[in-house]
């Protein structure tokens, strides 16, 4: 759990860009690179690394397939709602869910990173599909940190054990040297987005939560 949105979209359109820069400068004509040696600027290295040009294409793709499996569950809910009209459940608590990380996978090693979270979440489920949350962890450079979130869940392809979780809400805890690490976090605190991928049979669960291009964390938990 070690970028959130905004820096979740943040990161995806800064990569986009710089991918977008890098395949202009991959197709340079020689000579407007000769006239910029011929002058003595310095240029750029001619191309990166591939794994760095796939991580920014991924980027891009990533945010692309999320946003469309999202619109899909979006779609698939209001179609059930026309063929199947009735109230809609209100603020009424359904359910709880307790839950601890077991492993973490940082696209883009650093030495500094830490892959043992730590973290252990509360999460309050509401008879609409609404939910909130908190949790306590060790973000990715270890330092104690807190994400206080609400968010909603989409049952996927009609499916009783597949959903989608998009949640979002405040995140603390980046703190010197690492405050820059996410956008907005001036005060200490950001606005955080993370979008899951979970599995649920019977009083079990477990999810993979995407952290943008960064990392991805998996947890498993109990419900009741």
């Amino acid at each position: 759990m070690s970028t959130f949105f905004p820096g979740y979209l943040f990161d995806w359109f800064r990569n986009f860009l710089r991918f977008s820069a890098t395949i202009r400068g991959l197709t340079q004509p020689a000579n407007k690179k000769s006239s910029m040696k011929t002058a003595g600027i310095k240029r750029p290295p001619e191309r990166l690394s591939r794994r760095s040009l796939l991580i920014r294409f991924l980027s891009v793709l990533h945010i692309s397939v999320l946003m469309v499996a999202w619109s899909v569950s979006c779609l698939a809910e209001d179609q059930a709602a026309v063929e199947n009209p009735a109230q809609e459940p209100g603020w009424n608590i359904d359910r709880w869910t307790v839950y601890t990380s077991v492993y973490t996978k940082h696209f883009d090693p650093d030495p500094d990173h830490v892959n043992n979270q730590k973290a252990l979440g509360l999460e309050m489920h509401m008879t609409n599909k609404w939910i909130i949350g908190f949790v306590a962890f060790d973000n990715s450079f270890g330092q104690n940190s807190q994400y206080l979130y609400a968010g909603y869940q989409w049952q996927l392809f009609q499916s009783r054990y597949w959903y989608f979780k998009l949640t979002g809400g405040l995140l603390h805890g980046y703190k010197e040297p690492y405050e820059d690490k996410i956008p907005l976090n001036g005060l200490g605190v950001a606005p955080a987005i993370l979008p899951s991928l979970g599995f649920r049979y019977k009083y079990f669960i477990s999810e993979i939560h995407l952290a943008g291009l960064a990392a991805a964390t998996i947890t498993v938990g109990i419900t009741f």
